[in-house]
């Protein structure tokens, strides 16, 4: 007897997106948030999923694994879909799997309903289950995916992923499921049988002996939950990510994730010190803060010689207002941090400090160089700063106004005033390690055990405004030689931030630049170009 699937016309149909696992095949990428949080384009793969879908679709999704965040993430970002969250007490160990979390969302699918996991990306339109349907890609060629036959346009085997067949083609993790009470039927009855740890897989499995499941094929499509494969995808901005910070753009608003509980609360009450300078906070979490997207350019992107003369203008005669009394624990600032942050750097790296020959030169120890610097030059007068200023971190909004966005949550001991050179070294490594140039990877790096060569593009825009900056510094009475002092310093610090090879970039770029300044004329400092 042959097997007719039923179809139908609909929009009345629901999507699941199971995000309680680990995402153990990510590794340490895992290891502070859940994986459907992980960034492609500056957002989150699971908007990019429930963006795929109209807005009066009801998306469900499972939540466990750092489940708060993605709550909190889901309320601001997608605050005007309907998205019901189903808590997952068992996610990982014994008893747990993805049949188990499905099961769990079963009282909230009683309707056809799309199955999309947390870490299939797919370009084009993904069909609504008028019908039974799977996704699949191309010709299986390893054992990371479960397997499909399809014959006639209809599914007729899936295999699962120790099991290849000829011809067999990739699932991908997306189906469609029209007669949804005989794939829960199926899901129950198999509890004991292979259905908690196959998971949609089990009931699609036993649908199609029933009903006809159609074969859906999806030419371009993207496993996120594999590193190799998120990487690749990521390779743009990946210099750029931190292990325990992310910033997320979607949905006309700006998204702020940091692991350390203190710092969004320290952000929060800075935003209100700031206030005028900085987009007004819109919601805050443990972890989250959001604001407003601003509709303009960062400087960055519309870097003119016209428009960094402007912002400057700004920031002197606006921004940059001196405050009652000086502050020695300037020096500690940033004695202690770029100390710190070499430690963490040599840890993390499995370096050993000592003689370097850095692009033909042979350099000594950065603890010798450190030793060396003139730290009772640090002390300065108190200013209101930014603290983090770099040319990406200043917006131009279409109607003139600047705002200053990624604001430094505190300035040592202080919430309120900082040291206004650490702003124009900020200023000044933005002239020199653009963003975009990094991100494009128009930087080299080789180390040859104690060998090491570097280069970076600057392009004649940024040479010409760090030349504008040096000279309105100068001209306002500050010391020149004193922002290319914190500028090396600031490279230091940032190097154990990143990941390799932007990371070891940055060191030696940082060693490199303290040695000149401390071993020749601090007006000879380095200016990278090609």
């Amino acid at each position: 007897m042959m097997l007719l699937g039923t179809k139908m016309t609909t929009t009345e149909y629901k999507v699941v997106i199971p995000s309680a696992g680990l995402g153990s095949r990510l590794g340490s990428l895992t290891q502070n948030l859940n994986k459907s949080l992980l960034s492609i384009d500056s957002k989150p793969i699971i908007s990019h999923i429930v963006e795929k879908f109209p807005k009066n679709i009801e998306i469900v999704v499972a939540v466990g694994y750092k489940k708060e965040v993605l709550k909190d993430y889901l309320k601001v970002a997608h605050g005007d879909r309907k998205i019901t969250i189903v808590e997952i007490d068992k996610f990982m160990g014994e008893g747990s799997g993805l049949g188990y979390t499905l099961l769990k969302c079963e009282p909230y699918l009683k309707c056809p309903f799309i199955f999309c996991t947390n870490d299939t990306l797919i370009e084009g339109t993904i069909p609504s289950p008028d019908t039974n349907w799977l996704g699949y890609g191309g010709l299986l060629k390893d054992e990371l995916y479960r397997s499909v036959n399809v014959s006639g346009g209809i599914a007729t085997e899936i295999y699962d992923k120790n099991q290849k067949h000829i011809d067999a083609m990739i699932y991908i993790g997306v189906c469609g499921i029209y007669d949804f009470n005989i794939f829960w039927e199926e899901m129950n009855d198999g509890i004991n049988h292979g259905a908690i740890s196959m998971g949609e897989s089990y009931g699609l499995d036993k649908l199609l002996t029933k009903k006809i499941v159609y074969g859906k094929c999806f030419e371009n499509w993207a496993d996120t939950g594999d590193i190799k494969s998120l990487e690749t995808i990521q390779n743009k901005n990946a210099n750029l990510q931190k292990e325990d910070e992310a910033l997320w753009i979607v949905n006309r608003k700006v998204i702020k994730y940091a692991t350390d509980k203190q710092f969004i609360a320290d952000r929060v009450e800075r935003a209100d010190y700031l206030a005028g300078f900085v987009p007004k906070v819109t919601y805050s979490s443990n972890n989250i803060y959001a604001y407003d997207k601003i509709v303009g350019n960062t400087l960055e992107q519309c870097c003119t010689e016209r428009n960094f003369k402007h912002v400057l203008e700004f920031l002197f005669s606006k921004f940059w207002m001196p405050e009652e009394g000086s502050s020695s624990f300037y020096r500690d600032f940033y004695h202690s941090k770029v100390s710190k942050r070499i430690n963490q750097f040599f840890v993390k790296h499995k370096i050993e400090d000592g003689h370097t020959s850095i692009n033909g030169e042979t350099i000594p120890s950065i603890k010798s160089l450190i030793d060396k610097i003139p730290w009772d030059t640090i002390e300065n007068r108190k200013h209101r700063i930014h603290g983090d200023l770099h040319p990406s971190n200043i917006i131009m909004a279409e109607n003139g106004d600047i705002y200053l966005i990624d604001w430094r949550q505190s300035f040592g001991l202080s919430k309120t005033s900082g040291d206004i050179y650490y702003d124009f070294a900020k200023l000044a490594h933005g002239c020199v390690v653009s963003h975009e140039i990094v991100g494009q990877n128009l930087f080299t790096f080789t180390r040859d055990n104690s060998i090491i060569n570097f280069n970076i593009y600057q392009t004649y825009h940024m040479s010409q405004c760090e030349k504008i900056l040096r000279q309105r510094v100068e001209n306002y009475g500050y010391c020149w030689a004193k922002v290319e002092l914190i500028r090396s310093l600031i490279w230091l610090s940032s190097c154990s931030l990143h990941h390799y090879p932007y990371s070891e970039f940055l060191f030696y770029l940082g060693k490199y630049a303290l040695y000149k300044y401390i071993h020749e004329s601090p007006t000879n400092m380095l200016y990278l170009s090609v």
